[in-house]
């Protein structure tokens, strides 16, 4: 026989064992879980009075306890000396945890800069500022072309305004004398009203 094929076999009785012992499992809490519920109603009253019980005595008891005066004054001095030393623990410890830290960042960061700032300049580190420069110049010839490309809209924009605008205030004035007139109809109608009452 083959040794894969007696592998397979072997994994397959596995995955067998492990089902069934997958499915012994499951079906053994399903029954646990039915076998629980329908012993529910045996053990409720018994259940229903330990409640009772527990909310009618204890709890009662209980807060009457802590409503006390003196207990009252306990627990306020018991926070308080907890608050006190909890933020002189953690102040003491973080103080000097955080100085540690920021020092460190602060060496790691000096470290860092010292080590990628070239000590003298490379014929590397020149062609970049070279280029550096020229790019800049370029930008600044388009900022230029740009700027005369938007001052030319704007004073084509201005030309065409200046007849937009005669036209706008043409409109305007036939509006204003429409409503002129419709406000003098409704006059007239609201005079020959009156005089008909």
């Amino acid at each position: 026989m083959d040794p894969t094929q007696i592998k397979k076999i072997q994994a397959m009785k596995r995955y067998k064992r492990h089902q069934f012992l997958d499915n012994l499992y499951f079906h053994s809490l399903i029954t646990l879980t039915c076998i629980l519920f329908c012993c529910i109603p045996l053990f409720l009253p018994y259940f229903a009075s330990l409640l009772r019980e527990f909310f009618i005595v204890c709890v009662p008891s209980f807060v009457s306890t802590l409503l006390n005066s003196k207990c009252l004054f306990v627990l306020g001095n018991l926070i308080i000396v907890i608050l006190v030393v909890n933020s002189r623990v953690f102040s003491s410890k973080s103080s000097s945890s955080t100085s540690d830290v920021y020092y460190d960042e602060f060496v790691k960061s000096r470290v860092e800069r010292q080590i990628q700032r070239p000590q003298a300049p490379t014929s590397e580190y020149i062609k970049v500022t070279e280029m550096e420069e020229q790019v800049s110049e370029y930008e600044e010839v388009r900022r230029e072309e740009v700027e005369e490309e938007k001052a030319n809209e704007e004073e084509e924009k201005e030309q065409g305004l200046a007849s937009d605008s005669d036209e706008l205030s043409k409109r305007a004035d036939d509006f204003i004398a429409r409503v002129n007139e419709q406000r003098k109809l409704e006059l007239n109608l609201l005079q020959c009203s009156s005089y008909l009452e």
